[in-house]
């Protein structure tokens, strides 16, 4: 679970609220249910009709709880808590989930796919969404495999994220897609008071 096993995270860092996005096949629901005891919501975001069917199939075969943006009426669906439930929605439905809510968005192997407008309005998103102190994790590759063309990382710097974790491995030899966390800092907090 983001290197966990590896790392000690104190506590600021423990995420309760966690956003998969680009869910792919739902594999983070499964590494995410039983092995967080800090974990209290778990939503999942997917814009791919196909991926989202999958999902939903793959998380009742987990036996977990689905609480599906399908299933509900708009006005009636809000997020619910829990270690064996999965928030599902599609990610045009990102407003539904509320501002400075989310601690860790996850996005494996997605954000260089996207089309230029809908990386700008994902990221749109994260930024309401995440709250300060928060963290993006992202895995793609560098410097290869880039369809959309954008420079990522300085898209992300426009938007105020910050490289905070990156390790020292080789993408396609050590890892496939190269994992960094970024951080989602409170400005004010970093100017210094005199």
């Amino acid at each position: 679970m983001l290197f966990a096993r590896y790392e000690h995270l104190p506590e600021r860092l423990r995420p309760r609220v966690v956003l998969d996005f680009g869910a792919g096949h739902g594999r983070q629901a499964n590494l995410w249910s039983g092995a967080s005891d800090d974990l209290e919501t778990f939503i999942a975001v997917d814009a791919v009709p196909g991926p989202y069917l999958t999902q939903r199939l793959y998380y009742r075969a987990l036996g977990l709880d689905l609480n599906d943006y399908l299933d509900i009426p708009d006005e009636k669906f809000s997020l619910v808590g829990g270690r064996e439930k999965v928030n599902h929605l599609p990610s045009w439905r990102m407003d539904l989930i509320p501002e400075n809510s989310v601690d860790l968005i996850i996005a494996v192997q997605v954000l260089r796919e996207l089309t230029p407008e809908f990386l700008i309005f994902s990221l749109r998103q994260f930024k309401r969404i995440l709250r300060q102190g928060g963290s993006p994790y992202i895995r793609d590759h560098i410097g290869f495999h880039n369809v959309n063309g954008a420079d990522q990382d300085r898209i992300l710097h426009s938007f105020g994220f910050m490289p905070e974790w990156q390790p020292n491995w080789r993408d396609q030899v050590d890892v496939h897609g190269v994992p960094r966390r970024w951080g989602n800092p409170d400005i004010n907090a970093l100017i210094r008071k005199t």
